[in-house]
């Protein structure tokens, strides 16, 4: 799936306030999804630190690379939360050049990771219990 991700990488929340997408690229895609895009020039998004807001183009990445225009162009704006200041930022993201090297990371796998760790923690907590019970 092809998405657009906003990262935080700074030491405090932050407010993304508007996005816009150049029209030869989003007019490529469902006419519903293509709306919503257009619909992004004002916002209210709070992506804390380490954290990210991430926004699906609901097609296939390599439907995407068959393209007639596959670069996106994306500008977006953000400030500190409760402050005024505004920062701008511009990014081109050229869905052909990633077509040799994308690597699939599965949801399912993250998901199956995370289970693993709580499973893992779990058990070392109950043997913590259970040494406190005997003792």
């Amino acid at each position: 799936m092809a998405c657009l991700v906003i990262r935080n990488v700074g030491r405090v929340p932050a407010e993304l306030k508007s996005m816009t997408f150049n029209d030869c690229f989003i007019q490529q895609l469902t006419p519903e999804k293509a709306e919503i895009l257009k619909n992004k020039n004002k916002m209210n998004v709070t992506i804390f630190p380490n954290r990210y807001w991430v926004l699906s183009l609901d097609k296939n990445v390599f439907d995407v690379i068959k393209f007639e225009n596959t670069k996106l162009e994306v500008t977006y704006t953000y400030s500190k939360i409760g402050k005024r200041k505004e920062y701008s930022d511009y990014t081109e993201i050229d869905f052909k050049e990633y077509k040799s090297f994308l690597v699939y990371l599965s949801e399912i796998d993250e998901f199956k990771n995370m289970a693993e760790k709580k499973l893992n923690d779990i058990t070392t907590l109950c043997d913590n219990i259970n040494k406190q019970m005997k003792a």
